[in-house]
């Protein structure tokens, strides 16, 4: 398979792969801050304009193997759709605290978020 021919592209940041982050603004006109691969369920996001963000995704995996892998094709997800997607992180919304105190009906229940949940757009 040719995917074994290929190093596995895990998380590939521009302050650590410059020329990367160059070469894909070169071809695609895209500045890209960082890209990651999910395996396994991640967060749902919407992609406004699927076949887009497919091309995009196909010009990086290009740039990212140099050429090397001939036939793309995305994997489904578990509705059948294309397991692809894109978010942004141009802005952020954070949780005050990880936990508070609610007081319902004389009973006070502990509220906590983990992980992701502290953070958006996750």
């Amino acid at each position: 398979m040719e995917e074994t021919q290929v190093p596995k592209i895990s998380s590939v940041a521009r302050i650590h792969n410059q020329s990367f982050s160059q070469s894909l603004l070169k071809v695609t006109g895209t500045d890209l801050e960082n890209i990651v691969y999910y395996k396994n369920n991640a967060p749902t996001f919407a992609n406004v304009e699927p076949q887009g963000l497919q091309g995009f995704a196909c010009a990086v995996a290009d740039i990212a193997t140099h050429s090397k892998l001939r036939r793309l094709e995305f994997a489904q997800d578990a509705h059948g759709w294309l397991d692809i997607s894109a978010f942004d992180f141009t802005s952020m919304v954070w949780a005050d605290s990880f936990a508070c105190a609610q007081e319902k009906h004389s009973i006070c229940l502990l509220l906590g978020l983990v992980g992701e949940c502290l953070l958006e757009p996750f």
